[in-house]
This record gives structure tokens, C-alpha cells and sequence, in this order.
């Protein structure tokens, strides 16, 4: 039964290989100043070590006003897996996602549930990190705080704008209800994958300037460890689903949001992360199922550059060195990121 009139939360934290960090992610959840009522989700996925251990014996000993769960899943299933476990469970209002080697500032939820006093309702809150400095891209720049419709979804759709994660994302619940979304299992890159199913979904969108979230790079984690052909291909995976989902409606905006993660996919090529023998064909027949959503308006023609000129290099990337390369993949870039500047408002 809701007791506080302020917006409840729950808070999700999936739980796997994180035992050197959990005590801190819990201890920043455990001294959050928001008055209103905050559940937190622990799932334990079946990790190696001793952090749903440790996760136990910190909840057996916490007494404090936010109410700590512990679920548990019988075999490992994944992040995704223990992700829509937890939003099974959950009775908050909204919900955020945490991951367990990372922590809250203390105000964090009270700045990110202080945007709904201005606007009640609000379908998601986004706030900034405190990130290393290696990760610029996890800083966003918003002109207003606070977009409804299609603005509000051409903003998600911004790559420029806002972050791929799915953490330090304030959700109303019931959007996600409405609108079925969850995490797609068995496959990485799903964090990209839902942030675009997000951004269609949403009629209205709030924004903070404060930090809400403390990010850390864990060279133990899920996504310094996995391997790498298996991450690549389901990368590429992931821009098909986003391809074969595309609607007319706001659809270069959509195009945008998969061009970006296509470039920023392409880098890891360049650089020798992802297999060019997985990437190039499939991510080929990615650009060209993008290109007829483009065609009907004058407007989109930076963005049929942009493809153009990726084609090219995907298509060049077996025969020239990345050296000769890298002017293909900035010339791309630049008229990408002209289209969002220019008409992705």
C-alpha cells in the first residue's frame, strides 16, 4: 500500500561477477535523500563469485527506509533475463536501472523525481553522469528540459543527445506496460536495442543538468570479458531488429539513431575489435534496407550522404589500411552529424 504521496520508484539492480563492488552500488541506493517510498530489486543471476552473497548478508543487516528484495534465478540467464525479472516484481511508479559495479549520488533520485513536480507524469527523466573521462559520449546537451511528441521522440533518437545505456533512465512503469517493452534476451547490445524501442514509445520526455549516476569502468565486466565475434555479430543482430522495425513515421529520425550506432560499430572495425569478416556484408544489407525511408523528403539528403559514404567504406574496409580509411568514416560522420544539427530538432 503507497503511503507517500511522492512518486514511488524501484530500483533495479542485476547482479553477476560484481562481488568487489556491490556493498558500495548498495550503499549509495541505501542513503538517497527522496522522501518517497523506494523498493530495490536485487537479482541474483548466478555469477561466480560471492556477490549475491554478499548482496544477502548487507540487506540482512540494513535497516533502513528503502525496501531491499532478493531474487534469485535458478541458472545464469543473462542481464536482460534478470532485467525483466525485476520489472515482473516491481510496484514503483517508475522504474531506473542501476548496474551493481556502479553507485548513486545521494540526490539522485530527488533530482530526478524533482522533474516531475513541473511535469507530472512525464514518460522518462534522463539525468547526467559522472563518467571517466574516456567516455565523453556519456554527457548529453539538451536546449530545454522538458519536450512532449514527436520532439520528444526525435530527441531520444538523437545519438548526440542522449546515451545508449539503459541505466540512469527514469521510466514511468506503465509505459512500459502499455507499450510492451522489455530486454531482449540472448543477445548483447541489447541496452542499444531497447533505448531505440524507448525512444518511439515515449510522448513526453524530462531533463536534469544535475549528475544521477556514478559510472565506472570495471575491466571485469560483462562487457570488457565477452567475446568478441559472438558480441560483433550480435551487434549487427541488433541493428537488423532496429531495421526491420522501422515505421514511416519519424523514420529518418529513426534511420539517425541506427546510422550513429552503425558509425560508432564501424570504429571497433577500424580499430581491430570487431571481425570484418562478420561486420562488412551484414552491415551492408543494413544500409542499403535504410535508404528508402530517406527518399521522401529533400531534407534527409545529408543523411543519404552520410550512408553513402559509409557504403563505400564498408565495402573498402578488406582491400585499405584504417589510415586511409578514417577520412571515409569522418566525412560520414560529419554529414550525420550536420542532419542533427540542422533538422533533427
Amino acid at each position: 500500500m503507497k503511503t507517500s504521496p511522492l512518486p514511488s520508484v524501484s530500483i533495479i539492480i542485476p547482479v553477476y561477477g560484481a562481488e568487489r563492488y556491490i556493498e558500495r552500488c548498495l550503499n549509495s541506493v541505501a542513503k538517497q535523500t527522496y522522501h518517497g517510498e523506494v523498493e530495490c530489486l536485487i537479482v541474483d543471476d548466478r555469477g561466480p563469485d560471492r556477490s549475491a552473497e554478499i548482496a544477502e548478508k548487507w540487506v540482512e543487516a540494513y535497516r533502513g527506509k528503502t525496501k531491499f528484495r532478493i531474487l534469485h534465478h535458478d541458472v545464469n540467464r543473462g542481464v536482460s533475463a534478470a532485467r525483466n525479472t525485476a520489472l515482473e516484481e516491481a510496484s514503483g511508479d517508475y522504474v531506473y536501472i542501476l548496474d551493481s559495479d556502479d553507485e548513486l549520488p545521494y540526490d539522485a533520485l530527488s533530482n530526478l523525481v524533482g522533474c516531475l513536480e513541473a511535469h507530472p507524469g512525464v514518460d522518462l527523466v534522463l539525468g547526467q553522469m559522472y563518467p571517466p573521462p574516456s567516455e565523453p559520449s556519456l554527457y548529453f546537451n539538451f536546449d530545454k528540459d522538458y519536450y512532449e511528441g514527436d520532439t520528444a521522440r526525435r530527441q531520444m533518437l538523437r545519438r548526440d543527445h542522449t546515451t545508449w545505456q539503459a541505466a540512469n533512465k527514469l521510466i514511468r512503469r506503465s509505459l512500459l506496460t502499455e507499450k510492451t517493452l522489455h530486454y531482449q534476451t540472448g543477445i548483447k547490445g541489447e541496452d542499444d536495442l531497447f533505448t531505440f524501442f524507448l525512444a518511439r514509445s515515449i510522448s513526453s520526455m524530462a531533463v536534469t543538468q544535475k549528475p544521477t549516476y556514478v559510472y565506472y569502468l570495471n575491466p571485469s565486466s560483462i562487457m570488457h570479458t565477452l567475446d568478441r565475434e559472438s558480441f560483433h555479430r550480435d551487434i549487427v543482430r541488433v541493428h537488423e531488429l532496429q531495421t526491420e522495425a522501422l515505421t514511416s513515421e519519424l523514420g529518418s529520425a529513426q534511420v539517425n539513431y541506427i546510422l550513429h550506432s552503425l558509425l560508432d560499430f564501424d570504429i571497433a572495425i577500424r580499430y581491430g575489435h570487431a571481425d570484418p569478416d562478420v561486420a562488412s556484408d551484414p552491415l551492408l544489407s543494413r544500409i542499403r534496407a535504410l535508404i528508402p525511408c530517406l527518399r521522401r523528403h529533400t531534407s534527409n539528403v545529408l543523411l543519404l550522404v552520410s550512408l553513402a559514404i559509409f557504403s563505400v567504406e564498408m565495402r573498402s574496409s578488406m582491400h585499405l589500411s584504417s589510415r586511409l580509411l578514417m577520412p571515409l568514416h569522418r566525412a560520414s560522420k560529419m554529414f550525420a552529424k550536420l542532419y542533427q544539427k540542422f533538422f533533427l530538432r
